[in-house]
């Protein structure tokens, strides 16, 4: 037995053994579900907007409608405007903006593009918010 592997039915399984084929690692099915066969990919379970292959690469909880990936907070601070999320090591966020939440062009955020999850809070803080717009966040597997 080597540390990052796991035994099923007596057989060595990899940490990114995904023998169902829906994109979904065995290992996060079984912790949040009852199998590798009791969800796809496309489901959700806990009805929030995201789907089961949304919430593990977010690293967000499918069995709680309150824990998806959003952006957490935008604030104001002397001039400047904070935006944070959530973060999960083992992911990367990308922040993006926008003059307008739908209908408009979403643009990387400069210097905000494959930042590796801390576990914690993240924060970009925008200087010079010269106008209104709208942000979100994007998170990949590395």
């Amino acid at each position: 037995w080597e540390m990052g592997e796991f035994w099923v039915f007596g057989t060595r399984q990899g940490v990114n053994a995904d023998r169902d084929g829906d994109r979904l690692l065995d290992a996060w099915e079984v912790r949040h579900f009852d199998g590798i066969r009791a969800q796809a990919d496309g489901d959700d379970p806990d009805h929030d907007g995201a789907d089961n292959r949304t919430e593990y690469v977010g690293a967000t909880d499918p069995g709680n409608p309150a824990d998806y990936l959003a952006v957490a907070g935008v604030e104001p601070a002397g001039g400047a405007l904070v935006v944070s999320w959530h973060s999960a090591s083992g992911r990367v966020y990308s922040l993006e903006s926008s003059v307008a939440p739908t209908g408009a062009v979403w643009n990387t955020v400069p210097g905000f593009t494959d930042r590796p999850g801390t576990g914690g809070d993240m924060r970009y803080t925008n200087a010079a918010p010269g106008h209104a717009g709208c942000y979100r966040i994007k998170a990949r597997l590395p």
